[in-house]
């Protein structure tokens, strides 16, 4: 494995150690470093496999709730724009239907704006 390491041994007479075969340290490091980014990418355990999958199904949950809140935010935004169409109508009525409305479809959206950074958060 690290040929560099190696001791050299004359017939007769002790080990020696060769120097001019040895690497410094900064050599082997980045072997070693992707070693261990092979390694962690390699799925050995089933609870790190489990682990993903929650965590993917943790993610693609709060991308639908974002978009459950998108699509009622749309049906929203419609509704307002009914609502402001009567009051230009009859001004008679006021404006706190289409101001519920409105104000209604902004916290909607807000509420979906958040539940996609959730989904990117997720770790």
């Amino acid at each position: 494995m690290y040929d560099s390491l190696k001791i050299k041994v004359k017939a007769k007479g002790f080990p020696r150690f060769d120097s001019c075969s040895v690497h410094f340290y900064h050599d082997h490091a980045p072997d070693f470093y992707t070693r261990l980014g092979r390694e962690r990418i390699c799925l050995n355990s089933m609870g790190e496999l489990l682990s993903r999958w929650f965590r993917h199904a943790r993610r693609f949950f709060q991308m639908m709730i974002g978009l459950a809140f998108l699509c009622l935010a749309v049906a929203g935004g419609l509704v307002s724009f009914s609502e402001w169409r009567t009051y230009q109508a009859n001004q008679t009525l006021g404006w706190s239907h289409f101001g519920a409305m409105l104000a209604f479809t902004i916290f909607l959206i807000i509420l979906s704006l958040y539940s996609f950074l959730r989904a990117r958060s997720v770790r």
